[in-house]
């Protein structure tokens, strides 16, 4: 099944706004059918495969990044200033002759006729957000909880004639109290 101009632009508007019936709205159809009709073309094979499509394409854009972003981390938390400066003489290498893990780590680079100037990016906090997306470390979570506490400012004291023992007076060797119970 192929998608009419009226689905294609049913199915942009619904991965924008994630709403049917505002979606079938937007792409010209009845405003007073508008919610079965989107329900409807939510259920359409045609539409469904488009939008199933889209997802997983989203989907792998997101676990792209996700690797992009980690191996960003990696190049700044692994990253050994000594990168940044010829072995044989000492000095800071340019720009241009870095690895791209070593140019990946600096922050700033300043560089002129008298003087060269490098800021390195947040090893500990490439480290430690690295650690905590590999689950290296526990992190505590903290629980917050209102508690209500009413005092009365005047209690009532119960009457303690009208109150039964808790243990009944019984002696070893006499009947038991209740019929069926014994006590040891």
């Amino acid at each position: 099944m192929s998608l009419t101009p009226r689905k294609q632009l049913f199915i942009s508007n619904y991965l924008k706004t994630k709403n049917a019936t505002k979606s079938a709205r937007a792409a010209g159809y009845a405003e007073s059918s508008c919610s079965v009709t989107g329900s409807r073309l939510l259920k359409d094979p045609s539409v469904a495969a488009a939008l199933a499509a889209h997802a997983a394409k989203s989907e792998k854009s997101a676990a792209n990044l996700a690797e992009r972003v980690v191996a960003e981390l990696k190049s700044v938390a692994f990253s050994n200033l000594q990168d940044c400066f010829d072995p044989e003489t000492g000095k800071l290498l340019p720009i241009n002759k870095m690895s791209r893990e070593a140019a990946a780590s600096l922050t700033a680079f300043e560089s002129n006729k008298d003087f060269q100037k490098i800021k390195t990016g947040g090893k500990h906090s490439a480290l430690e957000l690295l650690a905590k997306i590999c689950q290296l470390v526990k992190q505590e979570q903290e629980t917050k909880q209102n508690v209500v506490i009413v005092v009365n400012p005047s209690p009532v004291r119960p009457d303690p004639a009208l109150q039964a023992p808790l243990v009944p007076d019984w002696n070893p060797g006499e009947e038991p109290l209740l019929p069926g119970t014994t006590y040891e």
